[in-house]
């Protein structure tokens, strides 16, 4: 799904740039999203930025924020 976004075609080597790490941005993502099966009381989460570094290299979260539920209940 990654590789289909135009808007990410900087990290794919768009006009010469270095490839980003798209395997780690994929791997992030991943793990980002398991945050809504394992935590159901996660009422929002982000990361912002989250810096994708030349391939092979990573990805690194710079900041984020985790917001809760109520009471601990979606």
């Amino acid at each position: 799904m990654i590789e289909e976004v135009k808007g990410l075609a900087v990290i794919r080597g768009y006009r010469g740039l270095p490839r980003g790490d798209t395997a780690a941005l994929a791997r992030a993502v991943a793990a980002f999203s398991q945050l809504a099966y394992l935590q159901p009381q996660v009422a929002e989460a982000e990361i912002n930025p989250l810096i994708v570094k030349p391939e092979g290299e990573g990805v690194v979260a710079v900041d984020g924020l985790l917001i809760l539920a109520e009471n601990g209940k979606p």
